[in-house]
């Protein structure tokens, strides 16, 4: 009994330190890492035993060990890349780990996630609103808060559009982030009006201050997903509280569009609907057909060359989509197996509890996102709580 009890406190330390981390906790001022990582460690040490005989934990052993490989040669290759190799091969393997931890506390324990998660939402909007009024305190707030937030700055000051990356490094992380985390309250938690409401606000202010084409795209996308998931799936029954609802409605979307056309006059909107009306893909289109005519993908089935990518001429280049960096770096094996972990619907999750990845999905193959930890450890979260037998059953979802 004690032994349990014992072991319960350590699984709660761990895991809502962990949430705490990702979410609010600036990185290590030494590495582009997260605090938590030295709570993981000493947790898979106890742990290894019995994650050892699960399916998905063997192919996390070999993933960690083709993307050490990976670096190790890539630095073979290039000894002035170990570090950068070396840092980016930890940051993956602690994405990875974070969902072994969450998946096993999940299926142990009952979890309220939600206060955390509309916690974190109103955080952003805090910066994003920060962010609009004045600048110059928000970016003396990203120094104070998170020193490691150089290259968010950049984005604030580099550019002639000045665009909000929240504490991150890139605007468009926190904008396909925003928009998962709200996907995912809509279709895995219980939510009012009220807090529907404060969730339309914060992606009206985040999306356009970071004024990410793809930000919007995802967000069209995965509220088409969420509507067609609710008329195919769903019986709609006339209550008491549907009538409310249906009621409310169009006052509630009327109150948005007021504040939208408010907003929209604002020079950050301004600024945003102009760069989404020239952007266009053309620049990631070339990149991503230098990288098709440039890299011999067959020498990366077994392992991949580290976190510095090149093409075979040597030429350095940054891919701009995840698929392509997971290959370059760790090889096509690593590359199945990290697709499998993260991307793949359980079969005890309905499709509307997962549709919410689609915006993540969308940011990984536009961008890449795995530069940015805590983005990718956020996700981890939501995605074993989605595949949580546990997790789905405690807020009524019926799974298949």
């Amino acid at each position: 009994m004690n032994e349990n009890l014992e072991r319960k406190k350590f699984d709660d330390i761990v895991f809502w330190g962990s949430v705490i981390d990702i979410l609010f906790i600036p990185y290590a001022f030494f590495m582009a890492i997260s605090y938590s990582i030295f709570l993981l460690i000493p947790w898979f040490i106890i742990h290894f035993q019995e994650l050892r005989k699960r399916k998905e934990f063997k192919l996390f052993i070999i993933f960690s060990i083709l993307t050490l490989l990976s670096a190790a040669f890539g630095s073979f290759l290039r000894p002035y890349d170990l570090g950068n190799n070396v840092s980016r091969a930890i940051q993956i393997i602690q994405i990875l780990g974070y969902y072994f931890m969450f998946a096993d506390y999940l299926e142990r324990y009952s979890v309220k996630l939600k206060p955390f998660l509309f916690t974190f939402t109103l955080f952003v909007m805090i910066f994003a609103i920060l962010y609009n009024i004045n600048r110059t305190l928000y970016s003396s707030l990203i120094i104070l808060w998170n020193p490691r937030g150089f290259s968010g700055m950049m984005s604030l000051y580099g550019s002639v559009d000045g665009r909000f990356a929240f504490l991150w490094m890139d605007p468009n992380n926190i904008a396909y982030t925003y928009v998962g985390i709200i996907g995912f309250l809509l279709t895995n938690e219980k939510s009012n009006t009220f807090e529907k409401f404060i969730y339309m606000i914060g992606l009206m202010l985040v999306l356009f201050s970071a004024m990410s084409s793809g930000g919007f795209i995802s967000f069209a996308v995965l509220f088409v997903l969420i509507f067609l998931t609710i008329i195919i799936r769903r019986k709609i029954r006339v209550t008491k509280n549907a009538l409310i609802k249906i009621i409310a409605s169009p006052i509630v979307v009327f109150i948005l569009y007021l504040i939208y056309q408010s907003y929209s006059q604002s020079s950050v909107a301004r600024a945003a609907l102009l760069r989404i009306e020239n952007n266009s893909m053309d620049s990631r289109s070339l990149i991503w057909e230098s990288i098709l005519k440039g890299v011999s993908f067959w020498k990366y089935i077994i392992i991949g060359k580290g976190g510095t990518t090149y093409l075979d001429n040597g030429f350095p280049i940054k891919p701009h989509n995840g698929h392509f960096y997971v290959i370059l770096a760790c090889g096509i094996i690593a590359y199945a197996i990290f697709m499998y972990i993260v991307f793949r619907k359980r079969k005890i999750t309905p499709f509307r509890n997962y549709v919410w990845i689609s915006a993540i999905l969308l940011g990984f193959t536009a961008n890449v996102l795995l530069g940015e930890v805590k983005l990718f450890a956020i996700v981890m979260l939501l995605v074993a709580c989605s595949s949580s037998k546990r997790y789905l059953s405690e807020r009524g979802y019926i799974y298949e």
